[in-house]
């Protein structure tokens, strides 16, 4: 029986009831598909691994146990050391362990090997002193990435599979920890720089501030993998699971504005045929395109049109237009300058469609986020389990000034621009919004 909210102990005896509740609910879901909850030294992909599987239930479940785990830690642990070991040694200490796993490409090393590889073999592979290494890896495996077997061997677990040099993931990752990173503890001077702290200007960001260059732009390979390896944390085919698709009458067209190679939609088309895709985006963008069409739906309907969307509108008269993960870029000033144009290719039967992070409610309120908020006592953000939209947004803050946005904004943003509000719909960790032209 929960505790009742009179009890002076509810707030942990409610979280840890809480947890015991959601683990039944995890491990009733995996039983449904004839799995168990895989362990954390399994290396084989488990049935809900990828984002698109996860039922809300579970999603829910999941969200729950992070939350509770967390806040039930932060209350009885020590205030000084969970700021000191959560809140800061832990921060820099693992970025340096794992930037040293990635560029040593450990996990590659490790694969198929689950009896462990001694730290004196990798260090002949890796050309690192063997005992600095073990200790880089153990920091790591004390906070489940990566198994110390035994004394000074190692194995790829669940987590440190995701550090195969191929994984997008990994890409994500290392570019976070070597890139973003060193740029990202100037974000006080510049926050506190009289110009820049309150300039919502790209150039005057952290980012630039610090290489003296703007990330926009950048062409390379791993930046590619890394903007691939965020779709897949998302839910790479999420977009055409939770909108209805099937009611598109034949022939619908979909408008993937700033879509780059058009990754997003792609699974739109594969799953719907009888819609057609253009995917919009610079000119040097678009043009890699139909190449990547080629190799992964040959057979989808698609064509490619080069947009500059602050001076042009997309093409008109089309049924759907998709915009993901081009806001949070831009402040509302910009933003409503993609609006605006395009609203103007819009017809009256149009749906604008916004794919991104959705900064969920952080006090408890009664409104259109109510449906995002979670039980007490967990924090109505869900805490801990929540913590990557509040994250990007400060990603976003530190590389091109951008932000993510409450729900509340967005509307307002549609409402400046002549859209309507119609649906909040969850998209994984993400939102997709469906708005109509007025």
């Amino acid at each position: 029986m929960a505790a009742p909210k009179s009890n002076p102990n509810f707030h942990v005896i409610a979280l840890a009831d809480m947890i015991s509740a959601a683990v039944k609910t995890v491990v009733a879901e995996y039983a449904s598909t004839g799995h168990a909850v895989p362990t954390l030294e399994s290396t084989e992909p488990g049935p809900f691994d990828d984002p698109e599987a996860i039922s809300s239930r579970l999603r829910t479940a999941v969200k729950t146990i992070e939350a509770a785990c967390a806040q039930l830690c932060a209350t009885v642990a020590t205030p000084q050391g969970t700021i000191h070991n959560v809140r800061c040694h832990s921060l820099y200490v693992d970025i340096a362990c794992l930037r040293t796993a990635i560029d040593a490409r450990v996990a590659d090393h490790l694969l198929g090997k689950p009896e462990g590889v001694h730290a004196d073999e990798l260090a002949r592979l890796t050309g690192i002193e063997a005992g600095k290494l073990a200790r880089t890896l153990r920091v790591l495996a004390t906070s489940h990435c990566f198994t110390e077997v035994y004394p000074n061997a190692f194995a790829n677990n669940r987590l440190s599979m995701k550090l195969l040099s191929e994984d997008p993931v990994c890409s994500l990752v290392g570019r976070a920890v070597d890139e973003t990173a060193p740029a990202a503890l100037h974000l006080s001077e510049v926050l506190r720089d009289p110009k820049k702290g309150r300039s919502y200007q790209p150039q005057d960001c952290t980012y630039d501030y610090f290489y003296k260059r703007p990330v926009f732009g950048q062409t390379d390979t791993r930046f590619a993998k890394a903007m691939a390896g965020l779709s897949c944390i998302g839910g790479r085919a999420m977009l055409s699971k939770v909108y209805p698709w099937h009611t598109a009458v034949q022939g619908a067209t979909l408008v993937d504005i700033g879509g780059s190679k058009g990754h997003a939609t792609m699974d739109v088309a594969r799953a719907f045929p009888h819609m057609k895709v253009i995917v919009q985006d610079a000119p040097e963008v678009v043009a890699q395109g139909p190449e990547y069409w080629n190799t992964h739906l040959p057979e989808g309907n698609v064509s490619f049109t080069p947009i500059d969307f602050f001076k042009e509108s997309p093409v008109p008269g089309c049924e759907y237009y998709y915009v993901k993960h081009i806001l949070h870029d831009w402040p509302d000033a910009e933003s409503i300058k993609i609006l605006q144009n395009i609203r103007k290719a819009m017809t009256l039967s149009s749906r604008l469609l916004i794919h991104d992070y959705v900064l969920p409610p952080v006090v408890r309120r009664v409104g259109r986020a109510d449906a995002m908020q979670a039980p007490e006592p967990l924090l109505p953000s869900y805490g801990a389990a929540n913590t990557r939209p509040f994250r990007q947004d400060i990603n976003m803050l530190i590389q091109v000034n951008g932000k993510e946005r409450t729900l509340d904004e967005f509307i307002e943003l549609g409402e400046n621009t002549g859209f309507k509000f119609v649906e909040w719909m969850e998209a994984g960790e993400e939102g997709l919004l469906e708005f109509v032209p007025v």
